[in-house]
């Protein structure tokens, strides 16, 4: 009687091999089968053919089993490999949100910095054009609006600013100038209160140089002739201490001292 082979020696077998070898044992046990069916069959050959065919069946189960291993194995590599491959793409979908927040952050930022470039060249851009009106009201000679327009400027940089600011001094002093001009010749005319209007609107325009010196004497000695000598004092002290040594100073000063003698003596008792 041929025996079982022990399972070892399965388990070295491929599903190839076993399957052939099964096809070997079916046709072994149909010859048997017909040898056993012949004039000459015996009760070896029955038990032959018996165990050829228990094999068979056995095998047949092995294999069976062996298929179900091989599925249960192949289903556990795919459930694991695709674990696998959900924690890899769940890791990498993490960072790729990472780099997605960072991107969008620095977007952000981008943005800011280029509305805030934008504001300032806007700003740089209305600031020129309030330079270039500016130069075209001096240009003009339209001095008051061109000096009120400077003083609305806000956004000018530095060289511009160092410009227009010699150039504005320009302006008011020529404006002092013209109007040392008609307080002199409204005071020649002893037209007292023109030349009083014509010195201040010149020294509210005016800075410093000679065409304000001249008029704030000018404006001391118009009060003065107007009969308003606490108004005349300030004038005067106001131009003794800017132009100690105007040519006009001594003459201020004097009638500066004559102001203050009079407001210090008692006043005359009625006749």
């Amino acid at each position: 009687m041929i025996s079982r082979p022990p399972s070892g020696y399965l388990e070295n077998v491929n599903d190839g091999e076993l399957r052939a070898l099964e096809d070997r044992l079916e046709g072994l046990a149909e010859r048997l089968g017909q040898v056993e069916d012949g004039p000459r069959s015996g009760d070896a050959s029955g038990e032959l053919v018996a165990a050829v065919r228990d094999l068979s069946r056995g095998m047949r189960r092995q294999d069976r089993v062996l298929s179900l291993n091989s599925f249960v194995a192949y289903l556990l590599f795919t459930v694991l490999l695709c674990a696998a491959f959900f924690f890899l793409f769940r890791g990498r979908a993490d960072d790729v949100a990472a780099e997605r927040d960072r991107a969008v952050a620095e977007r952000d930022a981008v943005r800011v910095r280029a509305d805030g470039l934008a504001r300032q060249l806007a700003a740089r851009d209305a600031a020129d054009r309030a330079v270039g009106e500016v130069l075209e009201l001096l240009r003009r000679r339209r001095y008051l609006e061109a000096i009120a327009a400077h003083r609305a400027l806000t956004e000018v940089a530095p060289a511009q600013r160092q410009f227009l600011s010699d150039a504005i001094d320009g302006a008011r002093a020529e404006l002092a100038a013209e109007a040392a001009v008609r307080a002199r010749q409204a005071f020649d005319r002893r037209d007292w209160e023109r030349a009083r209007e014509a010195a201040e609107a010149g020294l509210a325009q005016a800075g410093e140089g000679a065409a304000a010196a001249e008029l704030r004497y000018l404006l001391g000695a118009s009060l003065d002739r107007l009969d308003r000598p606490a108004e005349a004092k300030a004038a005067y002290s106001a131009f003794v201490a800017g132009t100690p040594d105007h040519a006009m100073a001594g003459r201020a000063r004097q009638r500066l001292h004559q102001l203050e003698r009079a407001a210090a003596s008692p006043p005359l008792p009625p006749e």
